[in-house]
């Protein structure tokens, strides 16, 4: 569902609903889709509360995603 990793200056958050979903993907906040880079990974280098929150609703919609699939 999603993947965290850290590296040097960032940590990845690899987001695996919005890979070939183009409406999950349109429900990320616009804090978020700057972070997009690829087709998964978000590239954060500082997190405050507000991106903290983000990536809270993007991990629900995840959930809520492969709940639907079954």
């Amino acid at each position: 569902m999603a993947v965290v990793i850290l590296q040097k200056g960032y940590g990845g958050f690899y987001l695996m609903c919005i890979y070939m979903n183009d409406r999950a993907k349109k429900k990320l906040s616009p804090a978020l889709l700057k972070l997009l880079k690829g087709k998964t990974r978000l590239q954060v280098k500082t997190l405050d509360d507000g991106l903290q929150k983000d990536i809270e609703a993007a991990l629900e919609l995840g959930a809520e995603a492969y709940r639907k699939r079954g």
